[in-house]
């Protein structure tokens, strides 16, 4: 089933949030509060989900990356409280949303530009071949800040050597320094504990 989303971003944008939509099995069990990846200008941004619907926007609407979370960081009243800081600190609803996580649930989007396996080799080389893609064949992986901060021009091209198959565009996440956020386990009531299926170890 396809839902449409309201994906706050923590950038400064005028609009408190942006809307996508996604194909989802289960739309009941989606809930407000988690974290999503969705493309701004055709960079992904990691954005938050602060509302949803099954009726179509006016307008056509591009589709979200990847759902991060299972379970909402922002619960309904740090939602709210997020937008009532939004109208009385002048910062976007998502900026606001961001400043309330701790740094060890943060990620970060980083781009990385790579040569592939159809890279010009030295007998099918173009004789000139850019001094763009010559010297990302000596650095690759590199990040696309760095890539373009060498070669600015390189960016209208970068979209015809990707089509050609030359290299390649990947984004890699990055947790935040601080507390991260733990994974528990929990025994059923009334289970059996088989201790067989444990370690010596585990069994202390």
């Amino acid at each position: 089933m396809r839902v449409f989303l309201d994906i706050s971003f923590p950038l400064a944008i005028p609009r408190p949030s942006l809307t996508y939509h996604a194909e989802i099995a289960e739309p009941e069990f989606l809930q407000n509060g988690i974290r999503v990846i969705a493309p701004i200008n055709r960079r992904p941004q990691i954005g938050y989900l602060i509302g949803h619907s099954s009726a179509p926007p006016a307008f056509v609407t591009q589709s979200i990356t990847e759902f991060l979370d299972t379970v909402p960081l922002l619960t309904p009243s740090l939602i709210q409280l997020g937008f009532w800081i939004s109208q009385t600190c002048l910062c976007s609803a998502g900026e606001a949303f961001g400043a309330m996580l701790p740094g060890g649930v943060k990620e970060t989007l980083r781009q990385l530009v790579s040569i592939t396996k159809r890279f010009p080799n030295s007998e099918n080389a173009p004789e000139s071949l850019p001094n763009a893609l010559q010297w990302l064949r000596n650095n690759t992986p590199s990040t696309t800040r760095a890539f373009f901060q060498a070669f600015p021009g390189a960016a209208k091209r970068v979209r015809e050597w990707v089509d050609k198959g030359w290299i390649s565009l990947e984004n890699q996440r990055h947790e935040g320094a601080g507390p991260k956020l733990e994974k528990r386990f929990y025994l059923i009531p009334n289970q059996e504990l088989r201790l067989e299926v444990f370690t010596p170890k585990e069994r202390l």
